[in-house]
C-alpha cells in the first residue's frame, strides 16, 4: 500500500510542472500568436511585459485562464465575454484572410468555393490562425443576406483539393514566399502577405472574405491586482503598408467584411475544432478554470492508487501484485502525458501524444499474461501468442516513435503536432493488433474458466465490444464521442476490465486468506470441490485418508486420535461448506476428555459418600430426634430434590455438540451442585449427632463450594470464623446462599470473588460480605439474589469494584429488600 501511494504521490507533484503557468493568471504577461508582429513584441517588452508565444489551442485556454494579456481577435473576445463579464477587449488593427498570388487568374475567383474547379494548387498558411482561414472558407450568405458559417462545407472543399493533389501547407513566412513565386493560390492574411518580398505585385481575389480587429484581451478592466492598462502605440505604428486592412479601400477590394452572426460563428468554432481534430471538444465558453480539469486527473490518479494499493493486498499471486503496481503505474503515465501534451509544443507535444499508444497495447498483454499464469494450465497456442504478442507489440511501439521518419501512424501537414492531422496505415495496425490481443485474452480466459465461460463472456465480452465501438467512433470522429476525455475513458475502461476478471474468478484474489493462514496457530484447510487443499495454516491437519473421506462424505464431525505426540491426543474433526469448497478444521478435546474422566470419578466418589450418609441416616432413625428434625428433613428433601433435578438437566445437554466453554460451565454446574447436595446432607447429619453445627465444619464446607466454583480465569476465596456452633437451619441457609450467588456468576468468563462470613455470638444470624472484580455495568448479574426473601441484601459499587452484602437469620423470613446503588 505504501509503495502505491508514494507512487501517486510522486505523480501528482510532477503534473505541477507543465502546469506551472497554466492554471492561474500570471502577473504582467502577455500570450500572443506565433505570427505576432515582432515590433510589438519589442514594444511592450520595453513597456516591462513579459511577451510569451502560443500555439493557437493554447491561446483559446488561455483566454479564460492565463496571462493577464491575450492577444486574440474581437470576435472571440465578444464571446468570452459572456461568461467574463468584466473582461475589457482593447482594439490593435484589424487583419483580414485574402487570397493571394502573382498569378492574375486570382483575380477571377469571386467565391472561394471555386477553388474545387480551378487547377492551381493551393497554398494554406498554417503560420496563422486555422480557425481564420476556416471561417472564411465556411463563410456563405442565405437567401436574405445573412452569415451563415458551414464548417462541413469547408471540410469537404479542402478535402476536393486534397484528393485533387493540389493542397499545400506551411508554417514559415519562408514556405509563403516560396508558394507565391511558384504562381500558387495563397489563403493568408494581408499582414503576412504584405509583409512577404513577393507582396507588392501579388494579387488578390475579390471573394467575400471575413476581417476582424484584432486586440489585447484583459479579464479585469484595470488588470490583474490593480495594475494599469497598457500604454496605447504611438501613432502611425499601424500603417497601411503593413497593415492593409487600415486602409477601407483595401478592404473594400476583398469584398472583406466582419462576423455579424455570432451565435452562428461560435457553433462553427465548435463544429471546426471537431473537424480539424485539434481542439476536440474543450471548445466552449463557460466560465472554467484548468484547475477543475487538473482536479479531475487528480482524482483519476488517487484513485489509480487507492486501486493499485487494493489488490497489490488481495491478490493472491506475487505475479499479480506487480503486474497490477506497473498497470498503475502505466496508466498514471498515461495521464501525465495527456497533461504535457496540451500544456507543451513541438517536440515535447509529439512525443507525449506518442506515449497515447504504449497503455493500450501493454494493457492488453498485461492482461494476456497475467490470464495465461492463472489458468489451471498453458492453452494451446500459447507459445505462439506470447512471441506474437511480444515481437509485434515491440515493432508497432518503435513505429509509433518513429513517426516523424514516415508518418505512418499520424499524418501531419508539415510533420508536426500543431497543424491538421489523418490516421495512416500504421494506426488502424496498432488498434488491430490491440483489438486482437484483447481478443486473446478471452480466449486464455474461456480455457482457463471451462464450464464457466459465460461469465466471462458477460463480462469482459461485452466490455471488448464496449472498446471496439468506442475507438470506431473516436476514428470516424463522431462529434459526442470526440467530445469526451479519451485518457479517462481507456483508464476507466481497463480498470473495470481488471474488476472483471478478479470478479468472476479469473484472476486469483482473497482478502487476506494468505496472511492470515501463514500466521495461524489453529489447525485449518480450505479444499476446492475436489477437495484438494488450497490453503493451509502453519499447523496442518492430521488427517489420514480415510478420515478425510468420512468427512467428505458428509459423516458428521469424526472424533480422531492423535498418536503422533505423547501423551496422545483426542481431536475433534469438522467440515464445513463454503463457497468453491470446504473448510476443515480440528479442536483439541483431550482437555475436555480428561476433564470428562475426572468427573466420571467424581461421581464414583459421590456415589460411595451417599452410600455412607445413606447408612449413616438408617443409623441415626434410632436416636431420639429432635425438635428440629421434621423441619430439616423437609428442608433436605427439597434441596436435594432441586439438585438432582439439576444434575440430570445438565448431564443431558452433554449429549450434544458444545463447544469448550458451554462444556466447562455445565461440568462446573453440576460439580457444585453434587457437592452441595453433599455437604448439606453433612451439615444435617452433624446435628443429629450432636443437635449443634460447628462454624468451623460450616466455613470448611463453604471454602470448598468456592473451590468447586473455580476454574481457569474464575477464583472464588473465602475467609471465615471457626470457633463456635451455629443453628442448623441458619447453616443451610448460609450454604444455599453461597450457592445462589455462585451460580449468578459461573457464566463469567474471568472474575475474581471474595467472602468474608460472619456468625453472630447467639448462633441466629450470619453475614455473608462480597466484593466481586465487576463494574456496575454487571450489577443485573445479581437481580435473582434481590428477590430472594432469606436473606436481606445490600448491592452497591465502590471503587469500581461491586460489593454485596448478605445478612440471613433462622427466623422467619424477612420482606423484600432494599437495594442501595452507589
Amino acid at each position: 500500500m505504501s509503495v502505491a501511494l508514494a507512487l501517486g504521490l510522486i505523480a501528482v507533484v510532477l503534473i505541477f510542472a507543465p502546469l506551472r503557468t497554466i492554471s492561474f493568471q500570471t502577473e504582467s504577461t502577455m500570450a500572443v500568436p506565433t505570427s505576432f508582429d515582432q515590433r510589438l513584441t519589442d514594444y511592450y517588452q520595453q513597456n516591462g511585459i513579459k511577451v510569451e508565444t502560443h500555439s493557437e489551442w493554447s491561446l483559446l485556454k488561455l483566454l479564460r485562464s492565463g496571462p493577464a494579456y491575450v492577444i486574440t481577435s474581437e470576435v472571440m473576445a465578444n464571446s468570452a465575454q459572456k461568461s467574463e463579464s468584466e473582461g475589457q477587449f482593447t482594439k490593435l488593427y484589424p487583419e483580414s484572410i485574402v487570397l493571394v498570388s502573382r498569378s492574375t487568374k486570382v483575380i477571377s475567383i469571386t467565391d472561394l468555393y471555386q477553388l474545387a474547379d480551378s487547377a492551381k494548387t493551393v497554398y494554406l498558411d498554417q503560420g496563422v490562425s486555422r480557425l481564420e482561414l476556416m471561417s472564411a472558407l465556411a463563410l456563405r450568405h442565405d437567401s436574405e443576406g445573412t452569415q451563415v458559417f458551414s464548417a462541413a462545407q469547408a471540410e469537404r472543399l479542402l478535402k476536393t483539393i486534397k484528393r485533387q493533389g493540389r493542397l499545400q501547407t506551411g508554417t514559415s513566412p519562408q514556405d509563403l514566399e516560396r508558394a507565391l513565386h511558384r504562381g500558387w493560390f495563397c489563403l493568408t492574411t494581408d499582414r503576412r502577405a504584405a509583409q512577404s518580398p513577393a507582396g507588392p505585385s501579388a494579387h488578390y481575389a475579390p471573394a467575400p472574405t471575413l476581417t476582424a480587429q484584432i486586440g489585447i484581451w484583459q479579464r479585469s478592466p484595470n488588470g490583474i491586482n490593480g495594475t494599469s492598462p497598457l500604454v496605447a502605440q504611438p501613432p502611425g505604428f499601424f500603417s497601411p503598408l503593413d497593415y492593409p486592412s487600415t486602409n477601407p479601400a483595401f478592404r473594400k477590394q476583398i469584398h472583406a467584411e466582419t462576423v455579424t452572426h455570432l451565435n452562428n460563428y461560435e457553433e462553427f468554432i465548435w463544429n471546426a475544432s471537431l473537424y480539424n481534430d485539434t481542439y476536440g471538444g474543450s471548445w466552449g465558453w463557460e466560465n472554467t478554470n484548468e484547475a477543475y480539469e487538473l482536479g479531475g486527473f487528480i482524482a483519476l490518479l488517487v484513485f489509480l492508487s487507492f486501486w493499485a494499493g487494493w489488490r497489490f493486498w488481495t491478490a493472491t499471486f506475487t505475479y499479480v501484485r506487480w503486474a497490477v503496481l506497473v498497470q498503475a503505474g502505466i496508466l498514471a503515465l498515461w495521464i501525465m502525458a495527456r497533461i504535457i501534451k496540451h500544456a507543451s509544443l513541438g517536440v515535447f507535444e509529439r512525443y507525449t501524444w506518442y506515449y497515447y499508444y504504449v497503455p493500450i497495447y501493454t494493457t492488453c498483454a498485461i492482461l494476456f499474461f497475467v490470464m495465461s499464469h492463472s489458468s489451471r494450465g498453458r492453452p494451446p497456442g500459447y507459445c505462439f501468442l506470447r512471441a506474437a504478442i511480444i515481437g509485434v507489440g515491440a515493432t508497432l511501439i518503435l513505429l509509433v516513435y518513429t513517426n516523424d521518419l514516415h508518418h505512418l501512424v499520424l499524418r501531419f501537414g508539415t510533420g508536426q503536432s500543431g497543424v491538421d492531422y489523418s490516421y495512416g496505415p500504421g494506426y488502424y495496425l496498432y488498434y488491430t493488433a490491440a483489438l486482437l490481443v484483447f481478443a486473446a485474452v478471452i480466449y486464455v480466459g474461456s480455457w482457463s474458466l471451462q464450464g464457466h465461460w459465460l461469465r466471462l463472456v458477460a463480462g469482459i465480452g461485452v466490455l471488448f465490444l464496449a472498446v471496439l465501438f468506442y475507438s470506431m467512433a473516436y476514428t470516424v470522429r463522431i462529434p459526442l464521442v470526440r467530445a469526451t476525455e479519451t485518457v479517462q475513458m481507456f483508464c476507466v475502461i481497463f480498470v473495470l476490465a481488471w474488476e472483471i476478471l478478479f470478479f468472476i474468478g479469473a484472476i486469483g484474489q482473497n482478502r487476506g486468506y494468505l496472511r492470515f493462514f501463514e500466521k495461524s496457530q489453529i489447525p485449518i484447510e480450505i479444499v476446492n470441490r475436489d477437495w484438494i487443499p488450497h490453503y493451509r495454516t502453519s499447523q496442518p491437519l492430521n488427517l489420514d485418508q480415510g478420515t478425510r473421506q468420512q468427512l467428505r462424505d458428509g459423516q458428521g464431525p469424526v472424533v480422531v486420535t492423535d498418536t503422533s505426540v505423547q501423551p496422545n491426543r483426542t481431536v475433534y474433526c469438522q467440515t464445513r461448506p463454503v463457497d468453491g469448497g470446504h473448510v476443515l478444521w480440528e479442536t483439541d478435546v483431550t482437555a475436555v476428555q480428561d476433564l470428562e474422566r475426572t468427573l466420571a470419578a467424581l461421581r464414583a466418589r459421590e456415589t460411595h459418600q451417599t452410600e455412607i450418609l445413606r447408612s449413616e441416616y438408617e443409623a441415626t432413625l434410632n436416636m431420639e430426634e429432635s425438635a428440629d428434625a421434621p423441619v430439616l428433613f423437609d428442608r433436605l428433601d427439597d434441596l436435594m430434590n432441586a439438585s438432582l433435578g439439576r444434575i440430570q438437566a445438565n448431564t443431558a445437554r452433554l449429549n450434544v455438540p458444545l463447544d469448550e466453554s458451554e462444556r466447562s460451565n455445565i461440568l462446573r454446574n453440576i460439580k457444585m451442585d453434587l457437592g452441595y447436595a453433599k455437604r448439606a446432607g453433612l451439615l444435617t447429619l452433624q446435628n443429629f449427632e450432636n443437635e449443634t453445627v460447628s462454624v468451623n465444619a460450616l466455613t470448611t464446607f463453604m471454602s470448598q463450594s468456592c473451590t468447586d466454583f473455580s476454574y481457569a480465569g474464575a477464583v472464588a476465596g473465602l475467609h471465615g470464623p471457626t470457633t463456635g456452633a451455629v443453628q442448623p437451619q441458619l447453616a443451610l441457609w448460609c450454604l444455599e446462599g453461597l450457592h445462589r450467588t455462585l451460580n449468578q456468576l459461573i457464566g463469567a468468563a474471568e472474575v475474581a470473588v471474595f467472602v468474608n462470613f460472619e456468625v453472630a455470638p447467639d448462633g441466629k444470624t450470619a453475614r455473608l460480605n462480597w466484593i466481586v472484580d465487576l463494574t456496575e455495568q454487571d450489577l443485573p448479574l445479581f437481580d435473582p439474589l434481590l428477590a430472594w426473601s432469606r436473606a436481606q441484601v445490600e448491592l452497591y459499587v465502590e471503587d469500581a469494584t461491586c460489593h454485596l452484602n448478605m445478612i440471613i437469620s433462622a427466623g422467619e423470613p424477612t420482606l423484600a429488600p432494599e437495594v442501595a446503588h452507589e
